[in-house]
């Protein structure tokens, strides 16, 4: 449970724990840190579908780092997980597999001939 800090027998403007233990609310994936007496703002942390940490300030007021947190968890909740990434060499063997038994001819006479005809009919009578 975080600890309150009062100085001198003042009352602090608002509540602040001095380590951060666990989160005050999670928003989807995002999970709510309150502020540290040395860190005056919210902190949003969370995992990337790469698995890679993620962690930012969501402001000095609750609403504002439920909103932030809101975002965020929309947009991981729309991300690829790691289940779809394919590593280059999972990539190059699955192109050589389907590339079997293909033949690749490149012929650039077809395009050639495309580029003549494509020309309006303006600018091929002016260059003939």
């Amino acid at each position: 449970m975080p600890i309150t800090v009062v100085a001198a027998g003042l009352v602090p403007s608002r509540v602040v724990a001095v380590t951060r233990h666990g989160p005050v609310e999670t928003v989807g994936q995002v999970r709510v840190f309150a502020p540290t007496a040395s860190c005056r703002s919210y902190r949003l942390r969370w995992t990337e579908p790469d698995g890679t940490p993620g962690d930012t300030t969501g402001g000095a007021h609750p609403a504002t780092a439920i909103a932030k947190a809101a975002t965020l968890g929309r947009r991981l909740d729309r991300a690829a997980g790691p289940a779809v990434a394919v590593s280059d060499e999972q990539l190059s063997k699955t192109l050589r597999e389907a590339a079997k038994g293909a033949t690749v001819r490149i012929d650039s006479s077809h395009w050639k001939s495309r580029r003549a005809t494509s020309k309006p009919a303006a600018k091929r009578a002016a260059t003939s």
